[in-house]
């Protein structure tokens, strides 16, 4: 199975900033509904299969839990 654009470069979610608010709206947000949520009082997660890395939930998230990867020089 081949990764979409985005599973190197999919954002994270900080699951010590997420107050894991039932309405998310940075997955309403992600047009590929890559943000998921198996437990509801746990934070979601990206699903990096279907993450496109256009960060439109990182400025979409309130409390500011969705943060870009960083990349390290060793990385390139």
């Amino acid at each position: 199975m081949s990764m979409t654009p985005g599973a190197r470069n999919a954002p994270q979610i900080d699951g010590d900033l997420c107050s894991a608010c039932g309405q998310c709206v940075a997955r309403s947000v992600c047009r590929t509904k890559a943000i998921r949520t198996i437990d509801q009082n746990e934070p979601p997660f990206v699903d990096v299969h279907l993450c496109l890395a256009c960060y439109e939930c990182v400025p979409a998230c309130p409390m500011g839990a969705i943060l870009k990867p960083t990349v390290t020089v060793a990385q390139v």
